[in-house]
């Protein structure tokens, strides 16, 4: 019997709109807290937890309690490239209005500890 990763998780963890905005909020490598990330998602408080946590059970996200506050940040830096690489796969033409030129602080974006810019025009 052949040993298959489980890459279904990943993908369905991904799936989701308002999970793939948590996760690229938390790519600026810092920990949020819930509230903070319910306004990146875009939905109810309720909802970002359960988004929250089924991005930590497909180990994207990690989290730790401090007094009243739950904190979340990317799970590892291994996390941050894959979802990086994934970013560079995903259709950008939503990013700017068209035949507007974009300069180079519009197409650098914020990377996990670093920033990149984009080589597409």
């Amino acid at each position: 019997m052949a040993i298959e990763p489980k890459l279904d998780i990943i993908g369905a963890a991904l799936a989701d709109p308002s999970r793939s905005r948590i996760l690229c909020e938390l790519m600026d490598g810092r920990a949020f807290t819930n509230k903070e990330l319910v306004c990146a998602a875009e939905v109810s408080p309720q909802t970002t937890s359960a988004h929250l946590k089924q991005l930590e059970v497909a180990s994207l996200t990690a989290s730790l309690r401090s007094g009243q506050h739950v904190y979340h940040w990317v799970a590892s830096a291994d996390v941050a490239r894959v979802l990086e690489g994934l970013a560079t796969l995903s259709p950008t033409d939503h990013l700017s209005r068209p035949g507007q030129i974009a300069t180079d602080t519009q197409r650098a974006r914020s990377c996990y500890n670093h920033i990149a810019v984009s080589s597409a025009s």
